[in-house]
């Protein structure tokens, strides 16, 4: 077994008692009390046990993360979560499961990443957001006669959080305006093209790159995996506030907000997601979102209405309404009315513009045409909603 004043020191504590000190204030318990019930040490590294407040909806929180899992970066598969991380200098994987007859979770890592214990289980809980108090949650939503069904459908539903910030709001960002998958296809060229190589075994093939290594990066690099200009602008210049100190991934919700709208190509919507994923507020709102006006059938201004009433719990809401659909426009592909220029130059309107070619091929450019003009009526409209 690994002695603790090894682990008290390869955590970065200069004394067993100042480690006992800061476990007992953040665990609960004494660390030989926590080792004898909570850690299994095997050649693969330790294996830890995560308490959880019942009930714990393990299914949701596990299918929304396989939705949105970064290729070579993380995978869910035979009720597992498994990922690479690096926290500092430390880099290794980690796997976490549920315990079979317990209310916790199994968390695995690597030994590479014991020096980062005490950081990574607060990670890990924060992503699985083990502190939550479902029976206050449940009170304050389940008051709502549109939620209560919701919420007696799926007890525990939890907010998932993120172990790496940044590699979150980059999936956010990528996300802007389409699916679900095709934002997960993105992140997995981005994190190909400018991760770090790890072998974590299974697929997982790198870690992500830190903001200031996005930062060191070009916009037209950037926009070489598949991105408009104005997205990979928006995420270069998110990189760059963040590696230069302008913005961080912190604070209150509303002050977050503003300085994130601040950022060229981040609105409301991206910035109340960011603080519900990354930040893992739980009162944020994104209120121009697309799954929550389906499920409320309201306009955003009529959305915010009726969330005061949601408050502390917003961001929880969010997560019933999208469940309530589902899996579709559960996040990622509503959002915020953002400009999408393209390279090609701008053409003056004629009768060049509208030809339609022959057969087949016509019934599709029509169709694609009504698309484009619909989406055009409905950003229009979000645009006038918010201006309001």
């Amino acid at each position: 077994a690994l002695p603790l004043t090894e682990v008290a020191f390869a955590a970065g504590f200069g004394s067993v008692r100042r480690f006992n000190a800061a476990f007992i204030e953040r665990m609960g318990k004494s660390p030989s009390l926590l080792r004898r019930a909570h850690v299994v040490e095997t050649p693969q590294g330790l294996t830890l046990r995560l308490d959880y407040r019942a009930p714990y909806a393990w299914t949701e929180i596990l299918g929304f993360l396989a939705a949105r899992a970064v290729p070579g970066i993380e995978i869910v598969a035979n009720d597992t979560y498994r990922r690479n991380v690096r926290l500092g200098a430390h880099v290794g994987s980690i796997a976490i499961r549920r315990a079979p007859s317990r209310d916790s979770l199994l968390l695995t890592l690597a030994p590479t990443l014991i020096p980062a214990l005490m950081p990574l289980v607060a990670h890990v809980r924060r992503m699985f957001d083990l502190d939550a108090r479902p029976d206050v949650i449940a009170r304050v939503l389940g008051a709502d006669p549109v939620l209560a069904p919701l919420v007696r459908a799926q007890p525990g539903l939890r907010l998932p959080g993120a172990i790496d910030p940044f590699e979150a709001s980059v999936r956010a960002l990528l996300g802007q305006q389409i699916s679900v998958a095709a934002a997960t296809t993105l992140a997995g060229r981005f994190a190909a093209k400018f991760g770090t190589p790890h072998d974590g075994g299974d697929g997982l093939e790198r870690v992500f790159p830190t903001a200031a290594e996005v930062a060191a990066r070009s916009v037209d690099t950037i926009a070489k995996i598949g991105l408009p200009g104005a997205r990979a602008a928006a995420l270069h210049g998110f990189a760059t506030a963040l590696a230069n100190g302008t913005l961080k991934l912190g604070g209150e919700l509303d002050a977050f907000v503003a300085a994130a709208v601040a950022l060229p190509g981040i609105g409301p919507w991206t910035a109340n997601y960011l603080a519900m994923r990354a930040l893992h507020l739980p009162d944020a709102f994104p209120a121009a979102d697309l799954g929550i006006k389906k499920a409320l059938a309201a306009t955003p201004r009529e959305a915010e209405r009726r969330a005061e009433a949601w408050r502390p719990f917003r961001s929880y809401a969010v997560m019933h309404l999208w469940s309530s659909l589902g899996g579709k426009n559960d996040g990622d592909d509503a959002n915020d009315v953002l400009p999408a220029r393209s390279a090609a130059p701008v053409r003056a309107r004629g009768r060049a513009d509208r030809r339609v070619p022959a057969g087949a091929d016509a019934a599709l450019a029509r169709r694609d045409r009504g698309k484009r003009a619909r989406a055009r009526r409905d950003r229009g409209a979000a645009a006038r909603v918010l201006r309001r």
